[in-house]
Formats: structure tokens, C-alpha cells, sequence
């Protein structure tokens, strides 16, 4: 997991999360140990935590983009997929489990739905006025160049009450912590 001894911050990307596109803030600051994904514990206590998050509806849909991808299969029922039995560990897709495995919550979290405006929540961004920095803002946030292109519906049209119900059922702790909304799948809304 990516931590700065001199801002005192660890920041953790977890599995389609926006975590392409915040790296490059991570390089910028000279982060340390750049494997994004990975969670050493234990954590320091006197640094801040920070970790990346996603409604746990849209989130679910790009995790199983990447499942396509790294099997080599073409996306085709993302509800059987989620209803069966889908490899929950390997994408850390129970979040509020993956924090209880560090025994520590983050103290921010960066939601991708907002993610510049959270972004400037973190002093060491909001601080930072150079150009550079601007520009690697403009470039790596502000224009998303990591979107998906197989999805090109919104991510709620793919999900109906059954497959709602279910996602909601499995990851609800995820959806109280992360303060996302029950039925955002139905309206949109996070």
C-alpha cells in the first residue's frame, strides 16, 4: 500500500477504485511502496489512513469487467455472475472486511463519484499550487483516461431489484461505511 513517511499517510487503492488515475498523486508526493493493492499490516497509528472507495453497486460491475478481462471471456451475465459465486477475496470486494483484516478504518475516504472534491479534502493536495501538479490533476482526474469502454450503459441499467437486493445484502456494511445509498442503483444517486 502506497505511504508517505513525510506527509504520514498511507493511502490504499483498493481493486477499481480510481486507483490508475491517484497514483499519479502517489509519484508526484513520492509515495513509497507502490503495489496498490496490497495491505501490509500492521499500520502505524499516528498516520492518517486514507483509502479509495466506489458505490459498492458500480464498483461490483467494473470488478467483474476486470474478471472478464483477466479470464479472457466476454462479458455476458453479470447477474449470474454475482449471484453465483464470485471470487470475493481475490478483488477484495468486501472492503469493510479488508479493513477489519488492517483492524484499522480509514480516516478519509476518497470516493470515486467525487473524486476531485475529496481529493481537495487532503491538505497535501489542496495545498500544492504548482502547475505540475495542476496539470497532473487536469490530466489524470479531471479527464479520466482510464474509463471503460465495454460498459456503455450507466452502470444502474444493469442491475434489477433481485440483483440490487443481493449486492445490497452482501456488502451492506460497505454501504453504511462508506455512506452510499440503498437504492442509488435505482436513481443514481451515491
Amino acid at each position: 500500500m502506497p505511504y508517505s513517511d513525510e506527509l504520514k499517510v498511507y493511502w490504499l487503492f483498493p481493486v477499481r477504485t480510481a486507483s490508475r488515475s491517484c497514483m499519479s498523486i502517489c509519484r508526484y508526493f513520492n509515495f513509497r511502496d507502490t503495489d496498490l493493492h496490497t495491505l501490509e499490516p500492521p499500520l502505524n497509528p499516528d498516520y492518517e489512513f486514507i483509502s479509495n472507495v466506489r458505490n459498492p453497486y458500480s464498483r461490483l460491475l467494473s470488478i467483474y469487467e476486470l474478471f472478464c478481462h483477466h479470464n479472457k471471456i466476454e462479458p455476458k451475465s453479470f447477474k449470474s455472475w454475482v449471484i453465483g459465486n464470485y471470487d470475493k477475496l481475490y478483488y477484495q470486494i468486501d472492503l469493510h472486511e479488508t479493513f477489519s483484516e488492517l483492524k484499522k478504518i480509514p480516516t478519509k475516504f476518497i470516493r470515486m463519484e467525487f473524486l476531485l472534491d475529496d481529493l481537495n479534502s487532503l491538505s497535501f493536495i489542496r495545498e500544492e499550487k504548482t502547475e505540475e501538479f495542476k496539470k497532473l490533476l487536469d490530466e489524470n482526474i479531471q479527464v479520466n483516461k482510464y474509463r471503460s469502454d465495454i460498459f456503455t450503459k450507466p452502470w444502474q441499467e444493469y442491475y434489477d431489484e433481485e440483483l440490487a437486493k443481493c449486492v445490497y445484502n452482501s456488502l451492506k456494511k460497505d454501504f453504511n461505511l462508506f455512506g452510499y445509498d440503498k437504492n442509488s442503483w435505482k436513481d443514481g444517486t451515491s
